[in-house]
């Protein structure tokens, strides 16, 4: 019994000692009951709970995974409140060759008469860059577009009025959660993942991302059921109700 007691113990002190998960610190955000713990951040960030983003109809699950997400910006346009751009980064030395997490963004799309270029639309990026070797390993940005010229990618959510007083005329767009996958990773590379998100440059027209569930296995990345999906779950529950009082 107790060679036994003692093989758990050393099973339980491997495991504990393998790389479970890539060294960052608070890759869930779940720290404290949610917190930015082990995270750098500049301009508008916080942590989020349970819910729907209002501005993607509800069909943005808040958190992406657990309890809490980080959430980077926010849907004040930096000309009536904030900072123009918003990030949150963290360095970390790399225990695993492959790298997961989830985001998540929304942006307002113009719809205020004034031409925007396409650099000038809302943006966000990912990007991570190996200290190490002092490489980029992966870096990827995403514009919203102006009406009629979406990036693809993005799906349509609430309209946003004008003279709001927190941003003009135009309609909110939003990227559903992803799994960001980074692959081939040399281990004990000093690695820092940012994730940036900039309202448009002209300053009326706000962006914010979410991220979620750093780690070295996929994060399961919640859904909203569609309409046809509750209208056949709602279907059943009725027959079900039917089929029971007849039994009765």
């Amino acid at each position: 019994m107790r060679r036994l007691a003692c093989l758990l113990c050393l099973l339980a002190l491997i495991a504990w000692s393998s790389p479970a998960a890539a060294s960052i610190i608070n890759g869930g955000f779940e720290a404290a009951g949610g917190s930015l713990t082990g995270w750098a951040t500049s301009g508008q960030v916080s942590v989020v709970g349970a819910g729907t983003d209002p501005r993607t109809l509800g069909n943005l699950v808040l958190p992406g995974i657990d309890s809490h997400s980080a959430m980077v910006g926010d849907q004040i346009a930096w000309e009536y409140s904030g900072s123009q751009t918003s990030f949150i980064t963290q360095a970390f030395i790399a225990d695993a060759t492959d790298l997961y997490f989830a985001w998540a963004a929304v942006g307002l799309v113009p719809n205020n008469g004034v031409d925007h270029s396409m650099s000038e639309t809302p943006w966000f990026q990912v990007r991570i860059f190996d200290n190490t070797t002092n490489t980029v390993l992966k870096q990827d940005q995403f514009f919203t577009g102006n009406l009629g010229s979406i990036v693809p990618g993005w799906l349509p959510g609430a309209v946003q009025p004008n003279a709001s007083g927190v941003d003009e005329a135009g309609i909110w767009y939003y990227r559903p959660w992803e799994t960001y996958h980074l692959t081939g990773v040399t281990l004990g590379d000093s690695l820092t993942v940012t994730l940036t998100a900039r309202d448009c440059t002209l300053g009326g027209h706000a962006s914010y991302a979410y991220l979620d569930g750093f780690g070295v296995e996929p994060p399961p990345i919640p859904t909203v059921p569609e309409p046809t999906s509750l209208l056949l779950l709602g279907t059943g529950l009725a027959g079900l109700r039917a089929w029971r009082k007849r039994r009765g």
